[in-house]
């Protein structure tokens, strides 16, 4: 066996350093001369019996390394292995995690989101918020977010819904793809507006009907998308009675009743006069009926002096439903018991479905010159 060598071989346990788990002689200070840690002695000396002769003067010339300087075989021979192992060890060690490699100080091994699943509906965001095991690798990690379809669209863990439907948006590590994570989105739709009527007007605003009859009645919402319930109601649910939701007359007895068509929400309203007769009308037995209404009953015309009345008459004057005025002049219609109003008529106004006792108006539909109409109801 050859002679060991007086030179003493540590190496460097300091993993920040270049020299890291290199074999080298121990300088007189004992540190390693690129980071100043101290070295660790190796506890075996190598033996020229237990090395290979190729590691020998004429190996380390064929492989380019210059290992002189040495005092003998054995210097040279583990100055050799110090740059083989030094060589390993960069590729082994420090290189052998691509991570590091890159630039990272710890390869990330999990990826975890803070939530699993998210519920939108289309026009609004979310945001994710992902997290890195280990911590040291959380520093160097560049997420990657994506998503399949065009349901969100997602930038930086903020997604943002676009359309109906569910999608799962996926985060990786960049450098580390196999590391991910995923949550599922559901959006669903926006809700639809409410669309308020501007403007609400039947098709009639007054009608006949005989006692138990019945009449649809039917109102135009404007706009025609206006999605507002409508209410009916009657005014004399003993004269005509009308289904709240399909606007559906029942005639019941004589006289008049007011059917009014009402919006939920605006309070938008039209009113539609309802004149409930008899379904046979008897002529009463007696003579007359011309100009003036004569005796008996009938039909007739007579002057009231601040308009004419044509309709049913009994005894000369006024008297039943269904007649009409037309006035003559300028006149007051007392409302007081009703109301506490006074309505004023002129020349050229009319009232359609008047209900008159001996000459007086009780209540009917006025029809003026310029278009205007209102319901008179005196009692």
């Amino acid at each position: 066996m050859a002679k060991k060598s007086n030179t003493k071989y540590g190496s460097c346990q300091n993993s920040q350093c270049m020299n890291y788990g290199m074999s080298m002689p121990i300088p007189q200070d004992g540190n390693c001369p690129m980071c100043g840690q101290p070295l660790k002695a190796e506890d075996d000396d190598l033996d020229s019996g237990n090395l290979d002769s190729g590691l020998d003067d004429g190996m380390s010339g064929d492989m380019g390394f210059d290992v002189g300087g040495g005092n003998n075989d054995k210097d040279k021979k583990k100055k050799l292995i110090a740059i083989i192992a030094g060589v390993l060890a960069v590729l082994g060690v420090v290189g052998g995690a691509a991570w590091a490699l890159l630039g990272g100080k710890a390869k990330p091994e999990k990826v975890t989101l803070d939530k699993q699943t998210i519920e939108l509906t289309v026009g609004e965001s979310a945001s994710l918020q992902a997290t890195v095991t280990p911590a040291e690798a959380a520093a160097e990690a560049i997420f990657i977010w994506k998503t399949d379809g065009e349901v969100v669209t997602v930038n930086g863990g903020q997604i943002n819904a676009q359309q109906e439907g569910r999608t799962t948006v996926t985060v990786a590590i960049e450098g580390a793809e196999d590391v991910s994570a995923t949550c599922t989105v559901n959006v669903k739709p926006a809700p639809v507006p409410d669309v308020d009527v501007e403007t609400l007007s039947a098709a009639e605003t007054a009608i006949e009907l005989t006692v138990d009859s019945t009449k649809q009645l039917t109102v135009t919402k404007t706009p025609a998308e206006a999605d507002e319930a409508i209410a009916w109601t009657s005014s004399a649910e003993n004269i005509a009675t009308v289904d709240a939701e399909t606007g559906l007359v029942t005639a019941k007895t004589e006289g008049v009743a007011v059917i009014t068509a009402k919006t939920s929400r605006t309070g938008k309203s039209v009113a539609v006069a309802v004149t409930v007769k008899k379904a046979a009308v008897k002529d009463g037995g007696g003579t007359g009926g011309g100009k003036g209404g004569g005796k008996g009953g009938g039909g007739g015309t007579v002057n009231l002096g601040y308009g004419i009345y044509e309709g049913p008459t009994r005894g000369g004057k006024a008297n039943g439903i269904g007649g009409t005025i037309r006035f003559t002049r300028t006149y007051s219609i007392d409302l007081k018991k009703a109301t506490g109003e006074t309505v004023e008529v002129n020349a050229g106004d009319r009232m359609i479905n008047v209900k008159m006792e001996n000459n007086r108006i009780i209540q009917g539909q006025l029809k003026r010159a310029d278009g205007s109409q209102k319901w008179i109801i005196i009692g």
